[in-house]
């Protein structure tokens, strides 16, 4: 099939804007220790996972528009795409945290 290349995109993680243990940077460590809100249909595979770790999943949801309001002031976070991020920040107290992404995981279905 033909395709088109619309944009490019990162990831990126949504945390509240008053979060109490998140800076400017997260670690493994606090990916895997802090609870998650994760989009997942019942068909894909969850692109968190390629963070190698296992998310603490409090709630999961079938909409990207869902998740600011489930992590504003509260200690959940969320892997969203850079873009969606910045639309979001007028919605909820929200701010994105740089990530660190592998690049072999680029052509992976879950990442694309």
């Amino acid at each position: 099939m033909p395709a088109t290349d619309l944009c490019e995109d990162r990831c990126v993680i949504l945390v509240s804007r008053d979060h109490p243990s998140v800076d400017e940077r997260l670690t493994r460590r606090s990916l895997a220790r802090l609870p998650w809100v994760t989009y997942q249909r019942t068909y894909d595979a969850p692109a968190v996972r390629q963070l190698g770790i296992e998310p603490r999943v409090e709630v999961s949801v079938d909409s990207f528009r869902s998740l600011p309001l489930l992590v504003a002031g509260t200690r959940r976070i969320a892997l969203v795409q850079a873009r969606l991020s910045r639309l979001l920040d007028p919605i909820a107290a929200v701010r994105a945290v740089e990530l660190w992404w592998h690049p072999v995981h680029a052509h992976d279905a879950a990442h694309i």
